[in-house]
């Protein structure tokens, strides 16, 4: 499936944080391969070091989440991290991933604060991609 158009939506509850990031099946591929290529304890080193940003910049939004439109660097740098310690996880630590359905994207509700970034995006549609397992 390398270099796949396919939209996913990752979810990062697991790690505590309140985020859902939108990618491609392209960008979770090319840094996966990155993240083969690298010593184990690196990969895992690069995962505590993102989850560490990812965690600290959730907290900073979430106190602040009037600082999203002016601070459109440390949100995309959040976003990144996200998918950073996704890949890094699924990796180094053989955590799974958590995919978000494309048909529960209709029924989150959405923090208005957000809407400004998910708009910006432009089509945030999910592909349903019957390769990743589904968890009942």
């Amino acid at each position: 499936m390398k270099g796949s158009n396919k939209k996913h939506a990752i979810s990062m509850g697991q790690y505590g944080v309140g985020m859902i990031v939108f990618t491609t099946q392209e960008e979770i591929d090319e840094m996966t391969e990155t993240f083969m290529s690298m010593p184990l304890s690196q990969v895992r080193s690069i995962h505590k070091r993102a989850l560490s940003n990812t965690l600290d910049a959730s907290e900073y939004f979430e106190k602040h989440p009037e600082r999203l439109g002016l601070e459109e660097t440390r949100y995309q740098n959040f976003c990144n991290d996200c998918l950073i310690v996704t890949v890094s996880g699924i990796i180094g630590f053989d955590k799974p991933g958590h995919f978000v359905h494309p048909s529960l994207l209709e029924k989150i509700e959405w923090d208005p604060s957000y809407d400004l970034y998910r708009k910006a995006a432009g089509d945030l549609t999910v592909d349903f991609d019957p390769t990743i397992p589904l968890m009942q």
